[in-house]
């Protein structure tokens, strides 16, 4: 049965997109299906990819649509073939909708499934008081982790968590992470408790500062020969790299930081050209350039493990705190040249 809440409340409110821009307006509090669990969101994110959707989904035939991929809150009410979930269960809302049949699913690789949809972009996302979700795209969250970061888990930290499992990092590689934005950042953070020895390229000043405090050497991304630079401190060049930049010139630089034998792996979409690769220099030098994308229910399960038992520390991850009347700022911000918060956290959904 729903809680009272979730029984008495109509409406709730939520941040939807339109051709005209972003609105926070009353919506119907969605009804669970047969294999769906209500979650009432008490926490949920706000970064550059809600940004890059209100700049580009303008005019689009499938607004209005409610964004946001990141959310975590309390189980509210249950479809009637649920059985994993209880009323006031904690949990974290994982961002991609999936089929749960293919291959892809069955196998335990459902960030990969044939034909998901994301969260915020395909279908209605999660900046709402109530959301609706399969049963099987949520993932406990323990006791004694806020909400605030536990819905940044699923997305900003599982996504380089899953890149840095792709790359194979361990104990005593060096990583070079470009790009240390939100996904970056948590990148030279989980490097780092892997053992490994970091360097963080990016041009902005800030976003370094960040990024030292985890103990990654420093490189700015305007100098001359960044390149140079990081073969500099890592003697030759490093062992694993990331791309989570995703612009074309990150993609040079990170191909242009490995060492012979190693590997690249783009976790940021968007980047740059794969034809503009010298294949001669990846053949002779025998490198590997993959893809990762997202994150699996495991992955995720695994960093709630590392937070609950205080190996991982993200409560500097949440830069700035809003309510839902100040998403469309936030989003304005975050279009603009404003400061590359980590992550804006949206702590009051009411």
């Amino acid at each position: 049965m729903a809680t009272d809440a979730a029984r008495g409340a109509m409406t709730t409110r939520g941040v939807r997109l339109h051709t005209d821009g972003l609105r926070v307006e009353e919506l119907p509090v969605p009804r669970p299906g047969t294999h769906d669990v209500l979650v009432a969101v008490r926490a949920a994110g706000v970064g550059g990819l809600e940004a890059a959707l209100a700049t580009a989904a303008a005019g689009s035939p499938d607004l209005p649509l409610v964004i946001g991929r990141e959310a975590a809150g309390v189980v509210a009410d249950t479809g009637g073939a649920v059985d994993d979930w209880r009323i006031g269960d904690r949990v974290a809302v994982l961002p991609d909708r999936v089929c749960g049949v293919c291959p892809m699913c069955t196998g335990g690789r459902e960030n990969l499934c044939v034909s998901r949809g994301l969260a915020g972009i395909d279908v209605d996302g999660v900046l709402s008081g109530f959301v609706a979700v399969d049963a099987d795209r949520l993932v406990p969250v323990p006791h004694g982790i806020g909400f605030p970061v536990a819905c940044l888990v699923p997305d900003a930290v599982g996504a380089p968590y899953h890149a840095l499992k792709r790359a194979g990092v361990g104990d005593g590689s060096t990583v070079v992470v470009v790009g240390v934005g939100a996904v970056g950042l948590h990148a030279v953070q989980l490097a780092t408790l892997a053992g490994a020895e970091v360097v963080a390229v990016d041009p902005d000043p800030q976003a370094l500062q960040r990024a030292g405090v985890w103990g990654a050497h420093l490189v700015d991304a305007t100098a001359t020969d960044p390149v140079r630079s990081v073969r500099e401190l890592t003697e030759g060049g490093a062992d694993r790299v990331l791309d989570a930049a995703g612009d074309p010139s990150a993609l040079t630089t990170a191909v242009g930081c490995v060492a012979p034998g190693g590997r690249v792996v783009l976790v940021a979409g968007g980047g740059g050209d794969l034809r503009d690769l010298d294949a001669h220099t990846l053949v002779t030098r025998e490198l590997e350039v993959v893809g990762s994308y997202g994150a699996t229910a495991q992955d995720v399960g695994e960093l709630f493990d590392l937070l609950e038992e205080g190996r991982l520390d993200l409560t500097s991850s949440v830069t700035h705190t809003t309510d839902l009347d100040g998403v469309p700022e936030v989003v304005r911000r975050h279009q603009g040249e404003g400061p590359r918060a980590v992550r804006t956290v949206v702590t009051d959904l009411s």
